[in-house]
């Protein structure tokens, strides 16, 4: 197999201390098999068909929190263009709107996300969770990584949320079908101990 990118641009800007940032790349996967190898597609979300050759074309846009203020805005979209002889196809793997209050989130729309205790770097993914698919259409409502309540004295951490997701309807089987998904972690020890513990949940149910 032959991966190369032809062309890749990033580009940063500022608006009203709005840190935005988008970038458009395109390349090409040659295979002399009939399948693209497992580990060029793991944790990328969808964007790499499973088996022939083709060229890819991403564009991408993001607005990030600034987090100088308690209220803000989010957004971000990610779109790609796998043109291949016997198909072509359009993906959009990331459209979403969020708005954080301090240290809580919700937003609405496809979003790359990990969940669950496991290596997002070195591995195909969590058990429950991985990265080889499309990001499903969801509502999220949670905290935005692990923060400290102070009521508890900087002892003990919290990360939780509670997510409403649409399946397509590309099935021919069955219709109109939803995920409904929690997780609640628990982590001990302050921010600079040199030893904490972590456990906690994630709960995932198709219905």
């Amino acid at each position: 197999m032959l991966s190369f990118v032809l062309l890749g641009i990033l580009g940063m800007a500022r608006a009203q201390e709005k840190p935005i940032t988008g970038s458009i790349s395109t390349g090409a996967i040659y295979t002399s098999g009939n399948y693209i190898p497992f580990w060029v597609r793991a944790n990328q979300y969808g964007a790499v068909p499973t088996s022939g050759n083709f060229s890819t074309t991403n564009l991408q846009i993001h607005s990030d929190y600034p987090g100088k203020k308690p209220v803000e805005m989010t957004y971000g979209a990610s779109v790609w263009l796998n043109a291949a002889a016997e198909n072509t196809e359009f993906l959009v793997q990331e459209a979403y709107v969020g708005a954080k209050y301090r240290s809580w989130e919700l937003f609405a729309g496809r979003k790359k996300q990990v969940f669950g205790l496991v290596d997002s770097l070195i591995s195909s993914g969590s058990y429950a969770w991985s990265g080889n698919a499309l990001p499903l259409t969801r509502i999220e409502l949670g905290t935005r990584g692990f923060y400290y309540p102070k009521i508890l004295g900087g002892w003990v951490a919290v990360n939780m949320s509670y997510a409403h997701g649409y399946f397509t309807n590309e099935r021919v089987d069955v219709h109109d079908f939803y995920l409904h998904q929690k997780q609640f972690y628990i982590k001990l020890g302050k921010k600079n101990s040199p030893v904490k513990l972590v456990g906690g949940f994630n709960h995932q149910v198709q219905w």
